[in-house]
């Protein structure tokens, strides 16, 4: 399962709901007497499927940074990350760090990938570079907000 949006119709940046943890959270207080050990399971911000039928020599992927917000996506697309791969700095400058979105540099290894790129301490990294960040704060941030969910 992936972030519900198409990543090929984004042109620049889109806030996506995180519809179902938004469920979660009221479904859990509504049925918790009935349901007490009732999991959570979240959206990824990647797919792990691959499309072995391209040919990735012949493909421009576009530089993208999907960042998990308390109930949203916030996804910022750029242009094609070959040509340009120094616009991850930015990126991640611009769209993240000074959006207000960024919970901190120490909150995953994925925001520290992304406070030193933005800082230019870093290099541009790559695609795969840019999807771990992506997944490192994500899961990072499910659990601080299962754990806080829980506790109240």
């Amino acid at each position: 399962m992936k972030c519900p949006v198409w990543l090929e119709q984004i042109k620049s940046v889109v806030e996506q709901p995180r519809e179902y943890w938004m469920f979660y959270k009221y479904f859990y207080k509504e049925k918790a007497d009935i349901i007490p050990n009732l999991g959570f399971g979240d959206y990824v911000i990647e797919q792990p499927g691959f499309a072995p039928s391209l040919d990735m020599r012949k493909i421009k992927p576009a530089a993208r940074i999907i960042y998990s917000t308390e109930d949203y996506w916030a996804i910022s697309k750029g242009s094609a990350f070959r040509d340009n791969p120094a616009q991850m700095h930015d990126m991640c400058h611009d769209f993240i760090y000074k959006s207000g979105h960024f919970i901190g540099n120490e909150f995953s290894n994925g925001d520290m990938k992304i406070y030193e790129c933005a800082h230019r301490q870093c290099s541009n990294g790559s695609l795969t570079t840019w999807k771990e960040a992506g997944i490192s704060h994500h899961l990072s941030l499910i659990v601080h907000q299962l754990a806080s969910f829980h506790a109240t």
